[in-house]
C-alpha cells in the first residue's frame, strides 16, 4: 500500500508507532513538535529506501533514518556536527517578513515563515548522483504529512485523543498552530560550513520553506488585565475526544 504525490509513490504507516515522550522547546514548541513528527514517519515510510541509496552493494537493504537527528536552528548561524547526519534542520526566518493581523477586535493572527533545511554527508559524485531523486520523494512526503496532520507512526505519549490509538496524534492540537502549509519546493542549496585557518566545507543540502499561522489566545481566568475589556474573544479549538473536529466559541469577558 502507497500513497501517492503525482505518479511518485510513497510507502505507508501500517502500524501505530509506540508512544513518544516528547519534551517541547520552551522557546519554540512548534518546531519541537513539527520536527518529531516529520522524523518519525519520514523514517517509517522511507527508511528502506534510503539505506538502499546510502548502501547500495547491501543485500537485502537494510533500513536507514533519513532523518537520524533534528535540530531547531540554522546550521550557518549555531552548532554544526557532521557526524550528526542526514539531519533535519528548521528555524524561523529572522528577516521581517512575518505580519500579524487582527480579525476581530480581539484575536490576532501571527504569520511567519519556516526555513527547512535537509542535510546529507559528504559523498563521491556517483554516490551523490544516485541519490538526487530522493530529496524530492522525501519533500513530497514532508509536504503530504503536514496536510494530513497525522500518521499512524508518530504518538505522543499520554495523548488522550481518541484517535490517537488507532490513526497517531493530532500535529496541531500539540503544535498549536492555526494553519501551516509549504510555500516553497525544495531547492538544492549546498550547506557552507568557514573552517578557522582551513577551507570550507560543503555538504549536500535542499531548503524549502514553510508558512505558519498562529493566533493569540488568552487565560481567561488568571489574565487579570482582561478585567473590565468591554469586548468578547473569538476562540478556536480542537474539540475533546472529536478527532479533527472544531468548534467556534464566544467568550464574554465583561461578564462576571
Amino acid at each position: 500500500m502507497a500513497d501517492f504525490f503525482g505518479a511518485q509513490s510513497i510507502p505507508i504507516s501500517t502500524a501505530v508507532g509506540t508512544p513518544i515522550v516528547i519534551t517541547p522547546s520552551p522557546a519554540d514548541p512548534l518546531l519541537t513538535y513539527l520536527l518529531s513528527f516529520l522524523k518519525t514517519a519520514a523514517n517509517v515510510r522511507l527508511g528502506t529506501e534510503f539505506g538502499a541509496l546510502m548502501t547500495p552493494n547491501r543485500s537485502p537493504a537494510a533500513a536507514e533514518s533519513p532523518v537520524a537527528f533534528v535540530f531547531e536552528h540554522d546550521p550557518e548561524q549555531g552548532e554544526f556536527n557532521d557526524t550528526k547526519l542526514p539531519a533535519l534542520f528548521m528555524f524561523r526566518n529572522a528577516d521581517g517578513t512575518g505580519t500579524t493581523e487582527s480579525l476581530t477586535a480581539d484575536w490576532q493572527i501571527s504569520t511567519e515563515n519556516l526555513t527547512m533545511l535537509w542535510v546529507c554527508p559528504a559523498a563521491t559524485q556517483g554516490r551523490v548522483a544516485s541519490r538526487s531523486k530522493f530529496p524530492s520523494k522525501l519533500f513530497h512526503l514532508f509536504s503530504a504529512l503536514i496536510d494530513m496532520n497525522r500518521d499512524k507512526s508518530w504518538r505522543v505519549s499520554g495523548d488522550t485523543d481518541t484517535l490517537a490509538a488507532t490513526e497517531g496524534s493530532d500535529l496541531a492540537a500539540f503544535a498549536k498552530f492555526f494553519q501551516l502549509c509549504m510555500v516553497q519546493s525544495p531547492r538544492n542549496k549546498p550547506l557552507v560550513i568557514p573552517i578557522e585557518d582551513a577551507p570550507s566545507l560543503s555538504y549536500p543540502c535542499w531548503e524549502a520553506r514553510l508558512q505558519v499561522k498562529e493566533r493569540l489566545t488568552y487565560d481567561v481566568d488568571n489574565n487579570a488585565t482582561l478585567t473590565g475589556l468591554n469586548a468578547d474573544i473569538v476562540y478556536l479549538e480542537t474539540t475533546p475526544g472529536a478527532g479533527d473536529e472544531l468548534v467556534f466559541g464566544v467568550v464574554d469577558i465583561t461578564s462576571p
